[in-house]
């Protein structure tokens, strides 16, 4: 008979086999399942790991659960919302900010979608209509996000189609007065 061992999360008695080797162990072996290890390691509980430790950090509550999050995260295949790539590594999945916390955005479902490195870096605080035609994001993908917060906040796709041009109007409105104030002392100067 082979040697067993009891799961500490899940409980369950195992065969060694299904437990991972650990050197530091005296006996070898991790006292966690593999299955277990599995669960605790997928994008959406790393996402949610890295989204709570910000929250936190910045004062903002958790509106939103593991469980939503894997949800989002299987709405968009695990892909970028942006560009549509699927990060080979897990921790390379963000979880971007329709509204920035910056300009009092939520941690909830409907003010999140998934965003590799690469765009959540450059989307930075602009909106997401100003992300999608500045980075030329292939419409499918805007049209998916739409679908996507139209669902979840029970509105109608043109309203928030709307609601998104609006918000890219008004940035580079403010933008446009960025640039004429700098202009303007650049000029006193």
């Amino acid at each position: 008979m082979s040697e067993t061992r009891q799961c500490r999360i899940c409980k369950q008695t195992k065969g060694l086999d299904l437990f991972e080797v650990d050197s530091r162990r005296k006996d070898k072996y991790t006292n966690r399942c593999k299955s277990c290890k599995t669960k605790i390691e997928d994008k959406a509980v790393r996402a949610y790991r890295r989204l709570r430790l910000r929250s936190k950090k910045l004062g903002i509550p958790m509106e939103v659960t593991t469980k939503e999050i894997r949800l989002l995260l299987n709405v968009f295949e695990g892909c970028c919302a942006y560009c549509s790539k699927r990060p080979e590594k897990a921790r390379n999945l963000h979880l971007d900010h329709i509204v920035p916390l910056s300009e009092n955005g939520r941690n909830t479902l409907a003010n999140l979608i998934p965003a590799c490195n690469r765009c959540n870096s450059s989307k930075g605080t602009k909106p997401v209509a100003t992300h999608f035609l500045d980075k030329k994001v292939p419409e499918e993908n805007m049209a998916l996000v739409i679908e996507y917060l139209a669902l979840l906040s029970g509105s109608k796709k043109e309203d928030i189609a709307s609601e998104m041009t609006d918000d890219h109007i008004s940035y580079v409105k403010k933008q446009i007065a960025l640039e004429e104030a700098k202009y303007e002392s650049d000029m006193e100067a």
